[in-house]
C-alpha cells in the first residue's frame, strides 16, 4: 500500500496542470458542500463532538466522494481502453503515402496496465482528502452560533 501511495504522490506532482485543475474543482465542490453543511457542523460542535473527530468524519466523507469519482473515472477509462485493446485506431489512411524505410503497423492498439489503474484510484482518493483539509479547517475555526446561523 505504501508503494501505491508513493506512486500516487509522484503522479500528482508529475501532471501539475491537470492536478491543479482537479484540485480547484474538488475544492470548490467541497467548499459549497461545507457551506451547506455548516448547520450540521455547528450541531456537532454544540453537542460536544471534538474538532478532531469532526475533521476525521468530513475527511472520510471527502475520501468517499473521491473514491466514487475515481471508480467512475476508472470505469469510463476501462471502456475506452477496451475499444483500444480489441479494435484500435487505424491510421493507415495517413501512412499509405509515407515511406519511412521500414515497415510499421498502421493500427494503434492499447494495452492493459494494472499499475496505472491503481495509481489513478489512489490519486483520486488522496487528492480529494488533501484538498478537503483546508475548507474543513476554515469551517472549524468559526464559532458555534455562526455555524448555526446559516
Amino acid at each position: 500500500m505504501k508503494f501505491a501511495f508513493v506512486l500516487a504522490m509522484k503522479n500528482l506532482f508529475r501532471y501539475k496542470r491537470r492536478t491543479f485543475i482537479t484540485a480547484i474543482a474538488i475544492a470548490l465542490g467541497l467548499a459549497m458542500f461545507l457551506i451547506v453543511d455548516s448547520l450540521l457542523l455547528g450541531m456537532m460542535r454544540a453537542l460536544g463532538m471534538k474538532e478532531s473527530r469532526i475533521m476525521l468524519s468530513f475527511l472520510f466523507e471527502a475520501g468517499g466522494i473521491g473514491m466514487i469519482g475515481a471508480l467512475i473515472g476508472l470505469a469510463l477509462g476501462a471502456m475506452g481502453n477496451l475499444y483500444m485493446v480489441n479494435i484500435g485506431i487505424d491510421f493507415g489512411f495517413i501512412m499509405r503515402d509515407t515511406d519511412l524505410g521500414y515497415r510499421i503497423q498502421s493500427i494503434v492498439r492499447g494495452s492493459w496496465n494494472l499499475r496505472s489503474f491503481i495509481i489513478t484510484f489512489v490519486s483520486g482518493i488522496t487528492l480529494s482528502i488533501i484538498v478537503a483539509y483546508l475548507p474543513i479547517r476554515r469551517a472549524l475555526k468559526k464559532d458555534i452560533p455562526a455555524c448555526l446561523r446559516h
